[in-house]
């Protein structure tokens, strides 16, 4: 598995790391997230309410945003390499950037959003929960 993922990073390109600086900050965001409402002393308070709503969309916007630069970076030095000796290897190099950028990226949003709802979720039942 180590190597898969190890791999997986280095055929991605240098995109790869400003995906996993946002995937290392996202993990850490949440996991302040959970250890916080998981507290028996927390009561939201509205800017417990609202820190997610403005920390997540930075993940949501941002991670796809570097995807798609990593895919055009791999779509461009696929067709630099055209024509030239080893075309062909160096030509799905370049695809595999596209590739594996993309869907890091589209990875980190999907994590990012499925955590807004889930902490949406979680503050509204609070919210139940308190005014009962």
């Amino acid at each position: 598995m180590i190597d898969y993922v190890s791999d997986f990073f280095r055929l991605g390109g240098s995109y790869m790391w400003p995906l996993a600086a946002c995937s290392v900050a996202l993990l850490a965001f949440l996991f302040e997230r959970v250890v916080v409402t998981s507290s028996e002393r927390w009561r939201p308070n509205a800017q417990d309410r609202t820190l997610h709503k403005r920390i997540l969309p930075f993940f949501v916007e941002v991670a796809p945003a570097l995807g798609l630069l990593g895919t055009m970076q791999g779509i461009i030095d696929c067709f630099s390499v055209m024509g030239g000796a080893g075309a062909g290897e160096n030509a799905l190099k370049g695809l595999g950037v596209a590739a594996i950028t993309s869907v890091a990226g589209l990875l980190i949003a999907l994590v990012a959003t499925v955590a807004n709802y889930a902490l949406d979720m979680r503050i509204e039942t609070e919210k139940v929960a308190v005014t009962s």
